[in-house]
């Protein structure tokens, strides 16, 4: 019963939503960054860096803990070098 009472506050909500949207006509302007741009290729190297070798220090010194904790305080910025170190550390010792 708590399912279908959701489902249906669900699609009561996206009803309005949608026709709230339907009467308005400007279009949301969508920016395009260039993935091949020098200084967003080296930050994102920079930042990779910094959250591999915090991945493993925090690792070596307190465990999966560490590595959590570092995931958390990282994601904040990108989460593609989380996953990265992190798949990283699994490959070697984490389970």
């Amino acid at each position: 019963m708590p399912i279908a009472a959701a489902i249906v506050v669900l699609c009561v909500a996206l009803i309005y939503f949608n026709r709230k949207a339907a009467g308005e006509k400007s279009q949301p302007k969508i920016f395009f960054r260039n993935p091949f741009d020098l200084d967003w290729v080296l930050g994102f190297g920079a930042l990779l860096a910094v959250v591999t070798v915090g991945s493993k220090i925090l690792f070596t010194l307190f465990g999966e803990p560490g590595l959590l904790v570092m995931a958390g305080v990282s994601g904040f910025a990108d989460v593609d070098p989380v996953t990265l170190s992190a798949g990283k550390a699994c490959r070697h010792r984490v389970a």
